[in-house]
């Protein structure tokens, strides 16, 4: 059996008081490589832009 390594990340996530999530993306563990997706709806004023960093 080979090693498996993991890595952690962490999103920083700035809500506007005006923005409400309706749906929150969910923890997922993958190996290292492997395309992960992360999906959230979010609802606010002005129409929110979600973006994602590693």
């Amino acid at each position: 059996m080979g090693l498996t390594k993991s890595r952690k990340a962490r999103a920083v996530i700035t809500v506007s008081p005006s923005l409400r999530f309706t749906e929150l993306p969910e923890s997922q563990t993958v190996q290292i490589g492997v395309d992960v997706s992360f999906t959230c709806k979010v609802d606010g004023r002005p129409t929110p832009n979600i973006q994602w960093w590693r």
